[in-house]
């Protein structure tokens, strides 16, 4: 329901305080990806590797811009302040969001892609390999290799082409489905957002809210259930942040859709459809 003045009930304090978890989040993806640029020669590096390695905050930070203005435009601006140039405001700044969100996404398949690239790296073990090289134990994690870790290292051993990369076959694997998992989330919000601004600009006309809804509820139940099982992959594969992240997010959307069923309800009336049909 949209209204001008928020009604600071219990669940309101929980929303605003996950939202402002959110952007604590966002702060600790930016020095996680900073921490990734030290570890890679930055002079060789284009703007699609930046792009690649900064796509966690990147879409991080254009996510949470978009859930404002959900928030903005569901539940906080009242119809009657709701002006044209309002709306135009919202529609390029969730336009320039969108393209961020994409773009991130680019980053999250060429990361995934990349992994794909690893050929396997002809030595006796990873104490022979000269210093300068960094070990990959995770999908964001890179470890110096010196004299003191090298021995872990053990088995067969892959790596990246023109750079200083290197991984066992197991944590290659593992970083690999780490990055699939990523593209698969973000592709799975990406969609969930382009149903999201139909629910919105359905509601907002007042046009085909009885035959939409029913078909928005059904899609998006299954794509919240691929997120929720991305979450739990994340939580069992020891990535915390990731985990509580994704929880985060989970339920800052689902704020988001009681924005919107609320709304549906409250201009249903108008549109001449009745409660039962509105509430699919």
């Amino acid at each position: 329901m949209r209204m001008l003045e928020i009604r600071w009930s219990w669940f309101t304090v929980v929303k605003y305080a996950v939202y402002l978890l959110l952007l604590s989040n966002l702060v600790q993806f930016f020095f996680e990806d900073l921490g990734s640029l030290r570890q890679m020669n930055a002079a060789a590096l284009s703007l699609a590797d930046y792009v690649s390695i900064f796509a966690v905050t990147l879409d991080t930070a254009a996510w949470f811009v978009m859930l404002l203005l959900f928030e903005l435009e569901t539940a906080v601006i009242a119809d009657e302040y709701f002006t044209r140039r309002a709306e135009r405001l919202l529609h390029v700044t969730r336009f320039i969001c969108a393209g961020a969100i994409v773009y991130a996404f680019y980053g999250y398949l060429t990361k995934a892609l990349g992994f794909g690239d690893f050929v396997p790296l002809d030595v006796a073990g990873a104490c022979a390999l000269p210093p300068g090289y960094e070990a990959i134990v995770d999908l964001d994690d890179y470890e110096p290799l010196n004299a003191r870790n090298c021995a872990s290292f053990v088995g067969p051993l892959l790596t990246l082409p023109g750079s200083t990369l290197f991984a066992t076959v197991q944590d290659h694997l593992f970083a690999t489905r780490l990055a699939w998992l990523d593209v698969i989330n973000a592709g799975a919000w990406i969609i969930i957002l382009m149903m999201l601004e139909v629910d919105v600009r359905v509601t907002e006309h007042h046009r085909r809210l009885a035959t939409w809804q029913p078909l928005s509820r059904a899609s998006k139940g299954v794509l919240y259930t691929v997120l929720f099982v991305a979450a739990i992959l994340w939580g069992l594969a020891g990535a915390a942040l990731d985990f509580v992240d994704a929880s985060l997010w989970l339920f800052a959307f689902f704020c988001i859709e009681l924005n919107v069923f609320a709304w549906a309800r409250e201009v249903a009336p108008r549109a001449g459809i009745t409660s039962g049909a509105s509430a699919g």
